[in-house]
């Protein structure tokens, strides 16, 4: 056993030893590490000078695509940077270097796409100064791994232009006409072109390897050995003509020439013969002379051409003298060539009327003597005065050197598509400005209806405000009566929005019938002043009439569309003028013709709408924000009803502020005149006064009448009306009902209405004209509807109605209608 105070000292021991092993073991470890530190360094040191000795440019870079090394030649083929090479920026490398290629795009696409593809690639590359590079790139694997991918360019410019040169020239030979031969100093044939095999009928296989003497004829052997002489010599041959052997025997007249072939070093190593076939050039030259021919034919033609074509054409120097004039330049113009030969082109009568068109023509000749075609379109004049129109071309005529030699005019008349032209561009403006016109139609016809929304809107609000009002518990007689007077009111613009939208529909379409009369203007302006006299007294404007002594003179018209005129004429003169104006009313006779004149102080007309002021929809101030109400119509039937009349009328104003005057002028038919003494001219205020209103007093007590209408507001109404006047009246809602109730009692008059729906007034009154006489078959009926126009009316009258009203009625016109219908008198109270 082991002492214990030996075992500590054992184990000191076994430790040192341990340590001293590790130590050695160290230090062989570090001396390996710096052998193979300085094998690594020489391997690097080896690699570098070898990637620096390399004659190609070298970029290294990682798998993410960043350089990790490069040699110099890399920056001194692409001129970049080595501080941006160092910083391993592929994209700024690539961006830079694709500046000298002539398609960068393509360029940094091919990179793109051969890093993308993890494969091996070559590509060719040219640069923008006409170099061309070799690029070849392979991926860089260490350990079995891709670290990246190495890639080397290489200029190959020389080599490159080298091969093209050489199979350029292969090609030359290769494709040449003539025999092209190649030979040693021995005449041992080394090279045998198609040309050859064409002239003389051996192929390069028969011939290449053999001796040039089987091509010469025994007479003429020792050519060939002077040839040599002077080969060997390194003298040339030059166009020697000879004759030598076709392999079919024939003799062949060839012109020779024959030149020495050196190696690199300069020595004489063979001889290059091109052999020419003197018979091509003799059919050259008979072609040459066939084409003499064709061009004299050719002239000829030309001639033919120049002298009867369909263009003006000539020929003059380059000084514009003219040389030539066609038959067409001359006779269709009406000149004789002495007229024109000879002098210069502006001097021509075709231009000679003109100065500036004779300038212009000698700026035509100079452009073209300079060698420049001249084309302009331009006026020309004829023998007979009359001007016309020319496409005028001035070329130039060169010789084969670009020499101009003379110039050649020519021309087409143009006259007639000119006029083609400006009538297809009147066409076309007439085009536009109907497509303007529609649109702007479009715009007005927009604007109406806003403004009719807003028209017909007005009144309603107050109708049906007012209505609700009166409809309340509390709303007392005083209430009740500013209610009614409003109502009544609103409904009688409502009621002239209507009219007025019909007559002007009548108007369009033609359906306008008047009830022609003689009349006395003086009246219908007395009434037309007295009936726009309350409204101008409310806004504190004098309202004035001056008539002339006209008694004897009278009018053909239609008294009601005439007084329908001056109102409309009046209520606007009345409308724009403000409080403290005046509107004066003028008749008088003007020559042919009676003029009655509408002056106001009012706001007047803007110059740049007075021509627009009859159109249909045409409003002045058509806006929201506008001050006065009204749709646009009413001067536009004016002008309709005084056209109708076989008269006219005009606006004038000087503008905004300035009032305005508008003008009816109608002819007059004479049946007695008077003196028109200046005495006797009266003032407005001694006009003697018109007549008051008519009141209608007829009997309808005890008239049993049936009223149809499916709108229960109307019925009410009519029956409210008629039982005021003491009749009796039943009511119905519908067609049905009402033959029910027809058939089952006995009426006096019928009052219906037209468009119900289920069955229409048409359709009933004929279901009421077939039933017999007892049961009502025969009763005096009327047509009481808002289908108000003429065609409506007939349309009534031929179905079976008696009489037509039109909605809304006044009560004493349905009072009257149905008293008549009834057979009923009455009496008219003045």
């Amino acid at each position: 056993m082991v002492d214990s105070e030996e075992e500590p000292k054992q184990l000191r021991r076994v430790v040192l030893e341990t340590a001293a092993r590790a130590e050695q073991e160290i230090r062989r470890t570090n001396e390996a590490l710096d052998q193979r530190t300085r094998e690594l360094a020489q391997a690097l040191a080896v690699t570098r000078a070898t990637l620096e000795s390399t004659m190609d440019a070298i970029l290294v870079t990682d798998e993410k695509g960043k350089v990790t090394d490069f040699n110099q030649k890399y920056i001194d083929i692409w001129k970049i940077p080595r501080e941006l090479l160092e910083r391993g920026t592929l994209h700024a490398v690539r961006e830079l270097k694709s500046e000298n290629f002539a398609d960068p795009k393509r360029f940094l696409a091919r990179i793109e796409e051969i890093a993308a593809s993890g494969q091996e690639s070559f590509d060719l590359l040219e640069l923008k100064d006409g170099r061309i590079f070799e690029r070849y790139s392979k991926v860089l694997t260490v350990v079995g791994k891709d670290a990246g991918r190495v890639w080397s360019y290489r200029d190959v410019t020389d080599r490159f232009l080298a091969e093209i040169t050489s199979r350029r020239l292969a090609a030359i030979v290769a494709s040449s006409a003539d025999a092209i031969i190649g030979k040693d100093l021995n005449s041992i044939i080394t090279s045998w072109n198609s040309g050859a095999e064409r002239i003389f009928g051996y192929t390069a296989e028969e011939m290449i390897g053999t001796s040039i003497m089987r091509l010469i004829p025994p007479d003429r052997q020792d050519e060939e050995q002077e040839i040599l002489s002077r080969i060997r010599r390194g003298e040339c041959f030059d166009h020697f003509e000879t004759v030598r052997l076709a392999k079919d025997g024939r003799q062949l007249n060839v012109s020779i020439m024959v030149s020495p072939i050196k190696n690199s070093i300069g020595h004489v190593i063979g001889a290059s013969k091109v052999a020419r076939d003197i018979t091509e050039r003799k059919e050259a030259q008979e072609r040459e002379r066939q084409l003499l021919a064709e061009a004299a034919t050719a002239n000829a033609k030309f001639r033919a051409f120049f002298e009867q074509g369909p263009l003006f054409a000539g020929i003059m120097a380059l000084d514009g003298t003219i040389l030539e004039a066609n038959r067409l330049s001359l006779e269709a113009c009406g000149y004789t060539k002495e007229q024109v030969i000879g002098k210069k082109f502006w001097d021509c009568p075709w231009w000679c009327y003109s100065a500036a068109l004779m300038q212009q023509i000698k700026l035509a000749v100079t452009q073209a003597a300079a060698g420049q075609i001249y084309k302009a379109e331009m006026p020309y004049l004829v023998a007979d005065g009359s001007q016309r129109t020319v496409s005028l071309l001035v070329l130039p005529i060169k010789d084969e050197t670009g020499r101009t030699m003379f110039l050649a005019p020519t021309g087409t008349d143009i006259t007639e598509l000119k006029r083609a032209e400006s009538q297809r561009d009147d066409l076309l403006q007439a085009e536009r400005a109907a497509r303007a016109a529609a649109e702007h139609a479009s715009l007005l016809k927009d604007e109406f209806l806003a403004t009719l929304s807003h028209e017909l809107r007005t009144p309603l609000n107050g109708i049906l405000g007012w209505s609700h009002i009166m409809q309340q518990g509390n709303a007392g007689a005083e209430i009740i009566a500013q209610g009614l007077e409003v109502i009544d009111r609103s409904a009688r613009a409502q009621s002239e929005i209507i009219e007025d939208l019909l007559d002007m529909s009548r108007i369009m379409s033609g359906k306008v019938r008047l009830d022609v009369q003689r009349l006395d203007l003086s009246t219908i302006v007395h009434a037309a002043v007295e009936t726009a006299r309350p409204a101008a007294e409310a806004k504190g404007i004098r309202l004035q009439m001056i008539i002339d002594p006209l008694n004897g003179v009278l009018v053909s018209g239609d008294v009601n569309r005439l007084q329908q005129v001056l109102w409309n004429l009046l209520s606007n003169a009345v409308k724009f003028t403000p409080k403290g104006g005046r509107v004066q009313v003028l008749l008088e006779r003007i020559h042919s013709h009676l003029e009655i004149s509408v002056i106001d102080t009012g706001e007047g007309i803007k110059p740049e709408f007075l021509p627009f002021v009859f159109d249909r929809f045409r409003q002045a101030d058509a806006s929201t924000t506008r001050r006065h109400s009204g749709l646009g119509l009413g001067l536009s039937i004016v002008k309709q009803l005084v056209e109708l009349h076989g008269g006219s009328v005009r606006a004038e104003s000087n503008g905004p502020g300035q009032g305005s005057t508008f003008i009816i002028a109608l002819p007059y038919t004479v049946l007695h005149g008077y003196p028109e003494l200046e005495s006797e001219r009266r003032h407005p205020r001694l006009a003697p006064k018109l007549a008051g209103t008519a009141e209608v007093d007829f009997d309808v007590e005890g008239v049993r009448v049936l009223v149809i209408d499916d709108e229960s507001d109307s019925r009410a109404l009519v029956k409210r009306l008629l039982e005021g006047c003491r009749a009796i009246v039943i009511d119905a809602g519908s067609a049905d009902e009402g033959i029910d109730l027809l058939q089952g009692g006995k009426f006096d008059v019928l009052v219906c209405d037209i468009g119900m729906p289920g069955e229409d007034g048409y359709s009933l009154i004929q279901r009421v004209r077939s039933l017999g006489g007892d049961q009502g078959g025969n009763i005096p009926a009327i047509a009481l509807t808002a289908y108000a126009r003429l065609d409506d009316r007939i349309r009534a009258i031929a179905a079976g109605f008696q009489m037509h009203i039109a909605k809304p009625v006044a009560p004493v016109e349905l009072i009257t209608m149905v008293a008549a219908a009834a057979g009923r008198t009455g009496r008219w109270k003045i």
